[in-house]
């Protein structure tokens, strides 16, 4: 798991879709949990083996014989297995020495990221890119700034990441797996501190918004409301810390049908989404249709409004979208943390079904859910 941590900046970087850092890693983790008895790896629910079965019939329906539709369709089912089989049981870690080792390697990576976007945050407006090159993204890196971007646009940091939505996903990540043991560990606290610092840094507006949420959420945990020294101190310190951005936060909900991420994102699918599944029950073929135009008087096209991978699914898979995106829900097990932070992930991109997704909610729920299970049974971590 240490070495999950390490390759976590990188998870985006590789040759090509099928093979990256996210990929490869998931399949160590993978072969790491059925070696030690982690999960049984055939063992699936029958919900998702009749979704399963459902994203096969959609794509005898859509595009029988094309490749290309068949491998994307393959490669989402497979992920989708993989991250319900993955993320079902898990066994407490008895030695503290492992848990201490992971709070090290969260600490170093977020280190590590707030560094670089400390850099890029005083350099990029001088035109000058200290990062990864877009090559390193396998066809992903389109969003790395090139240098009419540097010379002309009003560029945001991302550290290791091809954008800054990206760098805040993985901040929150970081926030996530060390917030059920502040209490005790002040390494744990750092991490938490420099990763919203981080956020602040990445202006990542949907990022921030769900930090704050999931720091509401855990005001509230047992763990943590039982700490005066949190109560009086931490929390207040982190409020401070982020109410410099709040007002930037504050007029982008205001003037969000003006932005044209989220109009993107939202507004623009949303008032498709019913006539669509009315007309289209079992979706459009993504290749059919990414390239067209939906609105020819708006100009809108299909690639526009699939950053979202809830509406996604929809315009992919029609009815069997819904399936698929209650189905990723579930995997929060009614935790509102973990739903919270899928619900995050799906508006982060369209593409939740990749395998660096995968790797990134692996992770960040195996840490997650062995820190409440060594709490429930008494052990704990202090550094």
């Amino acid at each position: 798991m240490i070495f999950s941590i390490l390759a976590l900046p990188f998870i985006q970087f590789g040759i090509n879709w099928w093979i990256s850092v996210g990929s490869l890693g998931s399949i160590v983790i993978l072969c790491d949990f059925v070696r030690y008895g982690i999960i049984k790896i055939f063992k699936l629910d029958t919900v998702t083996v009749a979704i399963l079965f459902m994203m096969a019939l959609v794509y005898i329906w859509q595009d029988l014989g094309n490749s290309h539709s068949f491998l994307r369709i393959s490669r989402e089912a497979l992920v989708l297995m993989l991250v319900v089989i993955l993320n079902k049981s898990y066994k407490p870690l008895k030695s503290t020495m492992a848990m201490q080792n992971i709070d090290r390697a969260l600490l170093a990576v977020m280190v590590m990221e707030f560094t670089l976007a400390v850099c890029q945050f005083f350099f990029l407006p001088k035109g000058i890119w200290i990062g990864p090159s877009a090559d390193w993204f396998g066809g992903r890196g389109n969003s790395i700034p090139t240098l009419l971007d540097l010379q002309y646009s009003e560029l945001r940091p991302s550290g290791t990441f091809s954008e800054p939505s990206y760098l805040g996903i993985f901040c929150v990540s970081i926030l996530i797996m060390v917030s059920r043991n502040l209490n005790n560990s002040i390494m744990n606290r750092t991490t938490y501190i420099v990763s919203l610092v981080t956020i602040v840094l990445s202006q990542s507006k949907s990022a921030l918004l769900f930090a704050l949420l999931i720091l509401l959420i855990q005001r509230h945990n047992k763990q943590l409301a039982g700490s005066r020294r949190i109560n009086t101190f931490f929390l207040p310190i982190t409020m401070i810390m982020v109410l410099p951005f709040l007002n930037i936060l504050t007029r982008t909900v205001q003037a969000s049908r003006d932005s044209v991420s989220i109009q993107n994102r939202i507004f623009e699918p949303m008032s498709y989404v019913i006539k669509f599944l009315f007309e289209h029950p079992l979706g459009i073929s993504f290749y059919e249709r990414i390239s067209e135009l939906i609105d020819s008087n708006k100009g809108i096209t299909w690639e526009v409004i699939s950053h979202n991978s809830v509406f996604n699914f929809i315009f992919s898979y029609g009815i069997v979208g819904l399936a698929i995106t209650f189905r990723i829900l579930f995997l929060g097990r009614r935790n509102f943390v973990l739903i919270l932070y899928l619900t995050l992930l799906m508006l982060q991109n369209g593409g939740f079904l990749d395998f660096d997704k995968l790797f990134l909610v692996t992770v960040v729920f195996y840490i997650y859910r062995i820190r409440a299970i060594n709490s429930d049974t008494g052990i704990k971590t202090i550094n």
